[in-house]
């Protein structure tokens, strides 16, 4: 039993020199990184102004929405029958995706002046909304993310020494 306490302590022992041992990366490792995720991973989501008909009732949304698509203005619709913002028709925005996820998605798929289907909005409401401006999103600064950069590359460089030091002690002793 005493082995074994000892073969566990040394184990741990071990994998700490392994992780604590992993060199900080330095500022062109955090920029590399950066510059190669930059667009997945640090840009902000952009934001979308839109016009929106916000309905009651499904079964006036689908009769708003044949005007729509018959030419009718939605603009001239959102004033006479909208329940948000109708004095300036239905007018929303501009917001970014952190602020209505459902309605951003949703905007992002249309054309500019592109209509929606009807969709279903928060206490059992309907809306359609029409695209009216879209602004990509920008990058972060480095310097924002700089840190967490720094911290996922130092986690990932652990978990690799960590690794090839195990598989070394296995291959070592025939484990």
């Amino acid at each position: 039993r005493k082995n074994y306490m000892v073969s566990d302590v040394l184990y741990d022992t071990f994998l700490k020199h392994l992780v604590n041992n992993v060199t900080e990366p330095d500022t062109l490792m955090v920029k590399e990184y950066y510059n190669n995720n930059m667009e997945e991973k640090y840009m902000t989501s952009g934001t979308v102004l839109i016009r929106e008909i916000r309905l009651q009732s499904r079964i006036l949304a689908d009769s708003l929405l044949l005007l729509i698509q018959a030419g009718n203005s939605l603009d001239v619709l959102a004033q006479k029958y909208s329940l948000i913002n109708p004095d300036n028709g239905g007018l929303s925005g501009p917001f970014s995706r952190n602020s209505n996820k459902a309605f951003f998605d949703a905007a992002m798929l249309l054309d500019l002046e592109g209509v929606s289907p009807v969709l279903s909005a928060a206490g059992g409401q309907f809306s359609i909304i029409q695209l009216l401006e879209k602004e990509s999103g920008v990058p972060l600064e480095l310097t924002n993310v700089y840190s967490r950069i720094q911290s996922m590359l130092v986690k990932e460089s652990q978990e690799v020494s960590k690794k090839n030091g195990v598989n070394l002690l296995f291959k070592k002793f025939k484990i």
